[in-house]
Parts: structure tokens; C-alpha cells; sequence
């Protein structure tokens, strides 16, 4: 076997991603075996016990999921503060900005005519000088959402 230095036999981590045969292969063990006895060592020592620690986390923490989740977009205010751009702000406080290339009907709109905006039920929005209502998933391209929906 060659001899592993003690900065070596810290990185209990590196060791355990290589595999073991490649560490038998290349010089490092005689035997799988010896290999694997020196990882265990390794990742059971107290210094590879602290590199691992983590808090524990309850059952409902698992099972969560981070983000936007069950939150449904209810539009606050909607604004064309950029050149060419909507942006939708949400009443959770997402700001959504979307080319008006998307939305050719907004987009013939004059400057004036898209400041009288108005929202319909927090998901549905118009202008006065459009005949046309925009759902919020349109915005966020999710159409069939809510394409059929009564």
C-alpha cells in the first residue's frame, strides 16, 4: 500500500467520490477490500463526522418544496416603465416584465391609452382603448391553465 499523507486521509469526501477500484488500480490499496476498510474509517472518523453534520430536519421540512407554491398571481398594478416592456406587479411581490411583442394588441396601444388599465377578478386585465382581456397566464405562459376553465 502507499503511504498516505495526513492531509490526504482528511479528505475523506474526495476519497469516497473516486472509485475504489481506481484507488486499488493506481497504487493507493493492495485489495477492494483494504480500500474499502479505509473509507469507512475515514467517513466514521470525528473529523468527517463534523464535515457532515447537518441539522435534522423534521418530516414536514423533507417534504417541502421551496418556491411560489399554492400562491395564486393577483395583480396589483401593471406599468411600462421600460421601452417596449410590461411589467405586472404581483400583490405577493413578484414583478413580472414581458415584451410587448408577446401582446401585439397592448403594443398598438399609444402611451396614454396603456396607463387606463384596469384589473378584473386579480388574474384578468384590460385597457379602456383594447377590446381584448388578458388573463395572468398568458403572461406567464401558461394558457392551458386556464384556457378552458368556467
Amino acid at each position: 500500500m502507499k503511504q498516505i499523507s495526513k492531509p490526504e486521509c482528511t479528505k475523506g469526501i474526495d476519497w469516497c467520490e473516486a472509485s475504489i477500484e481506481e484507488m486499488v488500480a493506481e497504487g493507493y490499496f493492495d485489495s477492494v477490500e483494504e480500500a474499502k476498510e479505509f473509507i469507512l474509517k475515514a467517513i466514521n472518523s470525528p473529523q468527517m463526522k463534523k464535515q457532515q453534520h447537518k441539522p435534522s430536519k423534521t418530516k414536514k421540512q423533507r417534504n417541502r418544496i421551496d418556491g411560489i407554491i399554492g400562491i395564486n398571481p393577483k395583480i396589483k398594478k401593471i406599468s411600462f416603465e421600460l421601452r417596449g416592456k410590461m411589467n405586472i406587479i404581483l400583490d405577493d411581490g413578484r414583478i413580472i416584465i414581458v415584451p410587448l411583442f408577446y401582446f401585439p394588441s397592448i403594443q398598438r396601444l399609444s402611451a396614454n391609452q396603456r396607463k387606463k388599465w384596469c384589473v378584473i377578478d386579480d388574474s384578468l386585465f384590460s385597457f379602456n382603448d383594447c377590446n381584448e382581456i388578458f388573463h395572468i397566464e398568458q403572461v406567464l405562459g401558461k394558457e392551458k391553465d386556464y384556457k378552458f376553465r368556467c
